[in-house]
C-alpha cells in the first residue's frame, strides 16, 4: 500500500472517530448502546473478518510464516510479563497492577485488526489474529491476575469461550477446504466482516467523550511537545460540525465500507 493510501485510511478512520465523538455529545450513544456496539464488534463483525482471512487460500508458506509469528507473539508477551514485573516494583500496589497489566496487554485486539485489515488485506489480518493468540492467553490469565484472583479453569473457559479464538480455531479447520462454503454464509460473512472499521472507531470516538477529562490534557501536553509550533498555535481541535446530519453520515460511512 503506498503512501496517499495509508494517509487515506488514517483519514477516514478519525472521521469515524469524529462520527462517535459527536453522536455521544448528542446523546445517539449512551453507555447502553456502546456496549452493545463493543458486544456486536467483538461477538460477529470480528470473528466473520477473522474467518474471512482464514478463506483467501492459504499457500503452505503463508501457514509457516503464520506459526513464526505466533512463535514470536509468544517471545513478546513473555518479555512484557516480565518486564512488568521488573520495572514497576517501586510503584504504589494499585498503579503497580494498572501498570503491569498495561504492559502486559496491548490494545491491539480491539485496534489492531481493523488497521492492519486496511492496510495488509486478509493476509495481514490471518497473520494478526495468530499473533493475537499468546495476547490473550496472557490477558486471561497473567493480566486478570494483576486485579484478581484466576483459577486455571476460568482462564481456560474465557479462552475456549471467546469469540475471536473461536473464530481462529473455525478458520484454521475450514483453510484447507475454502470451497466447502456455501456462497450465501461466505458472502454474509464478508459483509459483516465490513463492518469492523467503522464499527470500531465509532466506538472508539463515543469512548472518548466520557474519557475526555483524563485524556485532553495529556493529549494536549503531548501535541505541544511533538507538533510543529506554527501548526499548535493554528490549529485547535474540537467537535466537528456536522449538525443534525452527524447519524445519516455515520450510516453511509457503514454502508458505503469508508
Amino acid at each position: 500500500m503506498n503512501l496517499s493510501a495509508v494517509i487515506n485510511l488514517q483519514l477516514v478512520m478519525f472521521a469515524l472517530f469524529i462520527c462517535g465523538f459527536i453522536l455521544t455529545r448528542k446523546g445517539v450513544i449512551n453507555s447502553e448502546r456502546r456496549k452493545g456496539m463493543s458486544d456486536l464488534l467483538i461477538d460477529l463483525f470480528l470473528p466473520a473478518n477473522i474467518i474471512c482471512a482464514f478463506l483467501t487460500g492459504i499457500s503452505r508458506d503463508v501457514f509457516a510464516e503464520a506459526f513464526q509469528v505466533l512463535v514470536i507473539a509468544l517471545g513478546i508477551q513473555i518479555i512484557s510479563y516480565l518486564l512488568g514485573l521488573i520495572l514497576y516494583r517501586k510503584e504504589v500496589n494499585g498503579r503497580r497492577m494498572v501498570l503491569r497489566y498495561a504492559t502486559i496487554c496491548s490494545n491491539a485486539g480491539f485496534m489492531g485488526n481493523p488497521v492492519v485489515v486496511g492496510i495488509y488485506g486478509s493476509q495481514g489480518l490471518l497473520y494478526a489474529s495468530v499473533y493475537l493468540i499468546p495476547l490473550r492467553i496472557f490477558m486471561w490469565s497473567a493480566g486478570l491476575s494483576c486485579f484478581t484472583v484466576a483459577s486455571p479453569k476460568d482462564i481456560v473457559k474465557k479462552l475456549v469461550h471467546h469469540p475471536c479464538i473461536i473464530a481462529v480455531v473455525i478458520g484454521m479447520a475450514l483453510m484447507p477446504f475454502p470451497d466447502v462454503v456455501p456462497s450465501f454464509l461466505l458472502q454474509t460473512m464478508q459483509s459483516c466482516s465490513k463492518c469492523v472499521l467503522p464499527v470500531s472507531m465509532i466506538v472508539i470516538g463515543s469512548i472518548f467523550v466520557r474519557a475526555e477529562k483524563y485524556l485532553r490534557a495529556s493529549m494536549e501536553e503531548k501535541i505541544r511537545k511533538e507538533a510543529l509550533k506554527p501548526g499548535v498555535e493554528i490549529c485547535r481541535i474540537v467537535p466537528a460540525g456536522l449538525g443534525e446530519s452527524i447519524g445519516d453520515i455515520a450510516a453511509l460511512c457503514v454502508a458505503m465500507n469508508l
